[in-house]
């Protein structure tokens, strides 16, 4: 298991890739051994795997977001050789698609394994970092005019003024600083976790609530890293199993005193202290 690749996704992989494509890198993160130089995957680590771990199952919704990380210089997928096109093939009837951990995340740069992958590589801040020149060793950063640098992207919204996927962001990033000791996390790490535990729960059925708790802090005993094992967990979330009970009623959104946590768990849901008339239609405030 590549638990370290696996951290270095959620602490320091481009602030601007998607949810969907830091769950692929996580995913395959977690298929490679970490002394594996190469960074393959398994070999029955095949599409309709990736797929099926990440949520990725809709029509093309796998292919496109390959793609995009592609478009990042972040390719995952090893190339079997070229069509009659000069088009790069990654599989053909009879043989999968292979992946290989794109990259070793190191000091916020993406910097492109051995071997010269080729594309250009992304750190979190947006700026590229032109690949060695595989037959003249590393180009020379001092040789012909400089370019500019790259512009600063515009700093993201304030949570008030935020979309209502950063509250829902906001919210996952309490619900992990709030886990109990020793499973609490930092403003950073629970920034960088917060869109894989959206992703994970949408797809798996839970909530922001005391079962998703019970289900990432169970079994304490003989783990030496919380953090990794948490990391883990998160992207490997099972599905959940519910009693044939009322499901959540949805919430109204005015409610919640500003709590983003009321989105997904009712016991937030509150008005002066007292349970929300709306999301709380009986007299108990249960579901």
């Amino acid at each position: 298991m590549g638990i370290n690749l696996v951290i270095a996704v959620l602490m320091n992989s481009p602030a601007e890739l998607t949810a969907a494509e830091r769950m692929i890198l996580v995913a395959i993160a977690e298929n490679v051994n970490d002394r594996d130089p190469e960074r393959l995957t398994w070999p029955d680590f095949n599409a309709g795997v990736l797929a099926q771990r990440t949520g990725l199952t809709g029509d093309g919704a796998l292919k496109r977001a390959l793609q995009r990380l592609a478009a990042r210089g972040l390719e995952v997928r090893v190339p079997i050789g070229t069509d009659k096109k000069g088009r790069t093939m990654y599989a053909v009837p009879g043989r999968q698609c292979r992946y290989r951990f794109p990259a070793v995340l190191k000091g916020g740069t993406v910097v492109p394994p051995s071997g010269g992958e080729g594309g250009t590589t992304v750190p979190p801040g947006g700026t590229t970092v032109p690949p060695d020149d595989s037959k003249g060793g590393p180009q020379s950063r001092q040789a012909g005019p400089q370019s500019p640098p790259t512009p600063p992207r515009p700093t993201a919204p304030s949570p008030s003024s935020a979309p209502e996927g950063g509250r829902e962001e906001e919210a996952a990033a309490l619900f992990l600083t709030s886990l109990p000791h020793p499973w609490t996390v930092g403003r950073k790490t629970a920034a960088a976790m917060a869109p894989l535990l959206l992703e994970a729960v949408t797809a798996q059925g839970w909530d922001l609530d005391d079962d998703l708790i019970a289900e990432l802090t169970k079994n304490p005993d003989g783990i030496n890293s919380y953090r990794s094992v948490l990391a883990h967990r998160i992207a490997d979330l099972p599905k959940r199993q519910t009693a044939a009970t009322a499901s959540i009623p949805p919430w109204c959104g005015s409610c919640g005193d500003e709590n983003p946590a009321a989105a997904h768990n009712p016991r937030w849901r509150l008005t002066d202290g007292q349970p929300c008339p709306t999301c709380h239609p009986n007299p108990e405030g249960t579901r």
